[in-house]
C-alpha cells in the first residue's frame, strides 16, 4: 500500500490525525517498524536517519493534499480556522465602511483633511 493510500485510511478511519501531524506520523512510523518486524522503537532515530521510515515532510505533504482535495479529510481545527477567518473578513470590512461614511476625515496624500 503505498504512503498516500496509508494517509487516507488514517485520515477515513482515525479521527484523531485529521487534527494532529504528530499523531499520523506516530501511526505511519508505528505501522513501518512494525512491518519491518520491529516491536521495540530503540532503533527509530537510526532507522529514520537512514531513510528507511517514511518522513516527516512527505506524511504532512500527502495529508495535505489530500485534504485539499477531499473535504471529509478534514478535521475540525480546519474549520474552526475557516470561521475565524471569515469573522476577521467581516470585522476588517466593517471598519473599512466605517472610515470610508461620511463624517469620518479623509486624508490626501499630503495629510491634509478633506
Amino acid at each position: 500500500m503505498s504512503l498516500k493510500q496509508r494517509i487516507k485510511s488514517y485520515l477515513e478511519n482515525r479521527p484523531e490525525s485529521k487534527d494532529s501531524d504528530n499523531e499520523l506520523c506516530k501511526l505511519i512510523w508505528t505501522e513501518d517498524l512494525l512491518n519491518m518486524g520491529l516491536f521495540d522503537f530503540t532503533y527509530f532515530g537510526l532507522f529514520y536517519g537512514e531513510g528507511k521510515l517514511s518522513s516527516g515532510y512527505n506524511i504532512v505533504r500527502t495529508r495535505q493534499q489530500l485534504q485539499q482535495a477531499d473535504q471529509s479529510l478534514r478535521g475540525n481545527l480546519y474549520k474552526k480556522r475557516k470561521k475565524l477567518g471569515e469573522k476577521r473578513k467581516e470585522a476588517i470590512r466593517a471598519e473599512k465602511a466605517e472610515k470610508e461614511s461620511p463624517g469620518y476625515p479623509r486624508l490626501t496624500n499630503r495629510g491634509i483633511a478633506v
